[in-house]
């Protein structure tokens, strides 16, 4: 899905085996120098991610109307599901820019200006960004006295409780929330004129709402009053959910740096189980990448298989008389004529030595990868679509054609010149004229219909012992972060994974 940016810094466990964020002081100058430029970098993404946002609520007037409403109107399913999407998306974003707001409160403790300047202007961009995106949501959402009673239900996949949309109110619509703001204005002119221009724009900006939001009253305070209100404005958990998911959500990916839970070995002695065709579910930890994609599964992948494999497995007499159709006498025949210049690529060996036998699409576009590349996650499943070889191989066929194309970052399924992960999947699988294919789920994310991998594991769930099942799960590896390790799941437990908490890892009972 779509690819915000990874950032790699060491992190450190805490005793109860989830990362801790070590204080500011703490640090060495390098180690400070680098931790200050990813938060940088990460919090301004943040920030275009709530921008985004909330460009989309000023668009959607039939559930954000543009002048308050006297009587709650009553949202039907799908603009209820919108909403809440809206609002998942939101908070989502709110927790990560959180994280990194907190660390950087503590600017004053460090030794040189020039450090304390720096982790000043990334806790004032992230406070800013914070406080001038909730009013305008909350300002938004307000006229519409449907979606207090919508926003504050549960949100499980976040593992927030009831009462969230009042919190955000209370944290800001406060008089403390435009003291603390007055305060950061006034430490600021200690500070002087910030150098990196992208940094000045944003935080002007967004001051600018603020004030123009009027929900301060402008009071003057001197340097060392702003010290003191920023020092005594300690901010308390505002999402109540287990310490160390805010920590995780400023720090990715920074822990086990080019580790995961499932090993080479694992994928080795299970490979023997795949077969062309087959769908791949993963979920990779700690990855800033997973900020903004919904619920527990986060990447999808389609595994081709080797020629080799892929000769002895459509050597059926319904797929060779469909390739005999196409003027071929077997699939490898028709997938190097159709696609000869893509067939070479599919052929390429990896550094390592390793065959390409996955098609993915990745930040680099869609492309061929090895199976020891792909299924290196934290917890993966394996669906088999319940097709004939014909049907597969017309899959894996529109698959080919998909190769080279650029990353859809505007996940748009209506269009085919760029694709994200889940879609490649779905469009392999597309139904079409020949082939019944696999009818997956779409949901409105963000104004756009896609396919969230984590909807590939609810439909299964859901559609399981039914006439509407559609896939059977092949292989289940998954990930146990305070052990350290993955092992094979049952099936009633990956039935149960789409629920995961996104934050699954940090939530676990010990």
């Amino acid at each position: 899905m779509k690819n915000l940016m990874v950032f790699i810094f060491i992190l450190l466990a805490s005793a109860n085996g989830f990362c801790a964020e070590i204080k500011l002081s703490e640090y060495s100058q390098q180690e400070l120098t680098q931790k200050q430029t990813q938060d940088l970098k990460s919090v301004i993404l943040y920030r275009h991610g709530l921008a985004s946002i909330l460009e989309y609520v000023k668009i959607r007037d039939d559930i954000f109307p543009a002048r308050e409403l006297k009587k709650s109107k009553i949202l039907n399913k799908e603009l209820r599901d919108e909403a809440v999407a809206i609002w998942k998306s939101l908070l989502d974003y709110f927790m990560a820019i959180d994280s990194v707001a907190e660390l950087h409160k503590d600017f004053f403790k460090l030794k040189s200006k020039k450090n304390q300047t720096f982790s000043f202007n990334i806790s004032r961009v992230a406070i800013l960004a914070e406080y001038r995106f909730a009013i305008e949501f909350i300002t938004a959402a307000e006229k519409n006295p449907a979606l207090d009673t919508l926003f504050n239900e549960a949100v499980p996949d976040l593992g927030l409780p009831q009462g969230v949309y009042k919190d955000l109110k209370y944290r800001f619509l406060n008089i403390r929330k435009a003291g603390e703001f007055t305060a950061y204005e006034a430490v600021a002119r200690y500070f002087g004129p910030i150098d990196d221009i992208e940094l000045a724009a944003n935080i002007e900006a967004d001051r600018k709402k603020v004030w123009a939001a009027g929900k301060d009253n402008g009071t003057v305070l001197t340097l060392k009053n702003g010290l003191n209100i920023l020092k005594k404005a300690r901010k308390k958990a505002w999402f109540p959910v287990q310490k160390g998911v805010s920590n995780w959500m400023g720090n990715t990916k920074v822990y086990r740096k080019g580790k995961y839970l499932i090993t080479l070995s694992q994928i080795k002695k299970n490979e023997h189980l795949l077969s062309p065709g087959d769908i791949l579910l993963e979920r990779r930890e700690w990855y800033l990448t997973n900020v903004g994609i919904p619920g527990f599964w986060s990447h999808a992948a389609l595994y081709i298989g080797s020629p080799e494999q892929r000769k002895n497995f459509f050597n059926d007499p319904e797929t060779l008389a469909w390739v005999s159709t196409m003027r071929a006498d077997t699939f490898e025949e028709l997938l190097n004529t159709k696609y000869p210049a893509t067939y070479k690529h599919c052929l390429t060996h990896a550094k390592n030595g390793y065959r390409p036998r996955v098609i993915e699409a990745i930040a680099k576009g869609v492309v061929f990868t090895t199976l020891e590349y792909s299924a290196a996650c934290d917890s993966l499943a394996v669906l088999r679509p319940r097709l004939s070889k014909k049907e597969i191989a017309h899959a894996i066929f529109r698959a080919f054609e998909y190769y080279g194309r650029p990353y859809d970052y505007d996940f748009d399924f209506l269009t085919e010149n760029s694709l994200v992960c889940s879609e490649l999947v779905y469009k392999a699988y597309e139904p079409g004229k020949e082939t019944r294919g696999l009818i997956l789920p779409l949901e409105r994310v963000m104004g756009h219909m896609i396919t969230p991998v984590n909807a590939f594991a609810r439909q299964f769930a859901i559609n399981f012992g039914t006439d509407a099942q559609q896939t059977d799960l092949v292989l289940f590896i998954d990930g146990y972060e305070k052990k350290k390790y993955a092992k094979k799941g049952t099936l009633a437990t990956f039935m149960e994974s789409w629920k995961r908490p996104k934050w699954h890892v940090l939530m676990k009972k010990k």
